[in-house]
């Protein structure tokens, strides 16, 4: 995930471009320690490596996906541990191994939730864009403070109808975790 800062102007405000979001989740460091934290977790199964300490690893999924961690090498407590939509789950390293553990995203929903760290607020969207033949309205981009909430859509091509259905939601069954994200907003 990359932010990068392309215009700002005098008043302060900025247009920033967020390219390339996992639609997943992430794993930071509570009193256990993982090389490179926070580490991006993208949908399906993550093998996590780099765990250098023993203690708690905070894995953090955004509403609309939820995981589930496994030892994998390294060993930890109660596994598999669920970590539930929109919330931070402390997981319990109890022992090193090989430093690695399984966490496994998986889709609950079709809206992801997206927070660009670099902005305190942001005031509007004015482009947006999904890989994969997906598409992305920006006047359908949500905010709030500065997270926005996009919801990937599709267009229905129905060979035998006389002309192709509009777009539609992503239906919930549907691994998203190949698809780029790009948003071009203005905030400060």
């Amino acid at each position: 995930m990359a932010l990068d800062i392309i215009a700002e102007f005098i008043d302060g405000s900025k247009v920033a471009q967020l390219t390339g979001v996992s639609l997943g989740g992430y794993i930071s460091n509570g009193t256990g320690l993982i090389t490179g934290a926070p580490v991006t977790l993208a949908r399906g199964a993550n093998a996590v490596t780099g765990i250098t300490k023993t203690g708690t690893l905070l894995i953090t999924m955004p509403s609309g996906s939820s995981a589930s961690a496994a030892s994998n090498g390294a060993t930890i407590a109660n596994t598999p541990v669920a970590c539930p939509a929109g919330a931070t789950t402390a997981i319990n390293i109890t022992a090193l191994g090989a430093g690695t553990i399984t966490v496994t995203v998986t889709v609950a929903a079709t809206t992801d939730i997206i927070e660009i760290v670099g902005l305190r607020t942001i005031q509007a969207v004015i482009g947006a864009s999904l890989s994969g033949g997906y598409k992305l309205d920006p006047a359908a981009v949500s905010i709030a403070g500065n997270k926005v909430t996009i919801q990937p859509m599709y267009y229905a091509y129905n060979s035998g109808a006389g002309a192709d259905g509009v777009a539609i939601n992503v239906p919930t069954s549907v691994d998203l975790s190949a698809v780029l994200c790009n948003l071009t907003v203005i905030g400060y």
